[in-house]
C-alpha cells in the first residue's frame, strides 16, 4: 500500500512539473508574438504594401519571329516552365540583369500601344521572428508585353 501511495505522489509531481513546463512555453510564445507585433508595427506601420515596376528589354532582336520588336524568352528546366527576361537596372550606362521567373507564378499580359514592356509586382511585407525576419508575400505579379509578342509555334518534324 505504501508503494502505491508513493507512486501516486510521483505521478502528481510529474503532472505539476508538466503543467509548469507548458506554462513556460505558453509565456515564451506570448512574448514572441507580442514582440513580432511590436517590431512589425514599428517597421511597416500602415505601409506594408509595395509596388515595383521594372522595365524589360528584348533578349534578342529577331523581327522574323513576330510583328513586335520584343522577344520574350521561354524555356523549361526540370519540366518547369520559366520566362527569361532582361531587366534594365540603369539606363546611363545601360546595365541589365536576366531574371528567371517561374511561369506558374507570373501572369503574362499583352497590351496594345505599349511603349516599354515591364514587370509589375505588388508584395506585402511583414516581420516574423520565427521566419527569420522580414517576409515578402507576393500579391500580384505579371509581365506586360506588346500585343503580338506571344506566338505559339510547334515543330512537326517528327518521323
Amino acid at each position: 500500500m505504501r508503494i502505491f501511495k508513493n507512486f501516486i505522489k510521483d505521478e502528481r509531481g510529474t503532472a505539476e512539473e508538466g503543467l509548469a513546463l507548458i506554462a513556460v512555453f505558453a509565456i515564451i510564445f506570448i512574448v514572441i508574438t507580442i514582440n513580432n507585433s511590436y517590431i512589425d508595427n514599428k517597421m511597416f506601420g500602415s505601409k506594408r504594401y509595395f509596388e515595383t515596376k521594372e522595365y524589360i528589354i528584348s533578349l534578342e532582336d529577331n523581327l522574323a519571329l513576330s510583328d513586335s520588336p520584343f522577344v520574350l524568352g521561354i524555356g523549361s528546366i526540370d519540366q518547369n516552365i520559366y520566362y527569361f527576361v532582361r531587366v534594365v537596372k540603369s539606363e546611363n550606362p545601360l546595365r541589365t540583369t536576366v531574371y528567371k521567373l517561374p511561369a506558374s507564378k507570373w501572369d503574362l499580359i499583352e497590351e496594345d500601344n505599349l511603349d516599354k514592356p515591364y514587370l509589375y509586382k505588388k508584395v506585402e511585407k511583414y516581420y516574423n521572428l520565427l521566419a527569420g525576419g522580414v517576409v515578402e508575400k507576393p500579391l500580384e505579379q505579371y509581365i506586360v508585353v506588346p500585343k503580338g509578342t506571344i506566338k505559339k509555334t510547334f515543330n512537326s518534324d517528327l518521323k
